[in-house]
């Protein structure tokens, strides 16, 4: 490559992140937003198919923080707040640890409710004892015979499945909105910083 190609690429990158100084990170932003949502989605189907108890305040209380706290890192983001990016990645977290709570949950407590289910001519007492273990994790809407919400399914193993999609989803949508701030910030921030070391050469001499 000679060196007037190479000026030509620099100067079109500095193009880039002068428009970065009057443009908000939209990208950025958009990206978290749709992380929030999913993460949202995949609380809605957990909470729909758990019994409500002490552990369903700890569930509503973390959505609350994540709707919250997420809403003000979007904005930050969107802001060229490069902390804020670190955020992001620490939603991306939370989002792939939660798959190990509820959705494992699900599958194990739907698990023992259908083998219940199944040893219920054969052995009522251990048919008993699994579905009595069951009911304690499961919602109504999963062990009733009722239709309320079928549009989700009564099947633990399906409703799992969409909580680990969706929150696999939300994790990455947080994820790459980190990278993407933080890597448009560094840029920006280092592009300032040569601005103001230029300036200050310029008033030296």
């Amino acid at each position: 490559m000679s060196k007037i190609q190479t000026i030509e690429i620099l100067d079109i990158e500095n193009v880039k992140i002068e428009k970065m100084r009057y443009q908000k990170n939209s990208l950025g932003y958009i990206l978290g937003f749709g992380g929030i949502i999913f993460s949202v989605l995949a609380s809605f189907i957990a909470l729909n198919s758990m019994r409500p108890g002490y552990v369903t305040i700890i569930k509503i209380l973390m959505n609350v923080f994540i709707l919250l706290f997420g809403f003000l890192t979007c904005e930050k983001v969107k802001a060229y707040k490069k902390e804020y990016s670190f955020v992001m990645f620490g939603f991306a977290i939370v989002c792939v640890l939660r798959i190990f709570w509820v959705p494992l949950q699900l599958i194990t407590a739907w698990g023992d409710y259908k083998k219940g289910a199944e040893l219920a001519s054969t052995d009522s007492v251990r048919s008993k004892a699994l579905i009595s273990k069951a009911e304690k994790i499961l919602g109504n809407s999963m062990i009733s015979n009722s239709k309320t919400n079928a549009y989700l399914g009564q099947s633990g193993y399906l409703r799992a499945a969409l909580c680990i999609i969706l929150l696999l989803t939300a994790a990455s949508f947080f994820a790459i909105s980190g990278y993407v701030s933080y890597s448009k910030t560094t840029k920006l921030n280092k592009y300032l910083n040569n601005l103001e070391s230029d300036d200050n050469d310029s008033k030296n001499h």
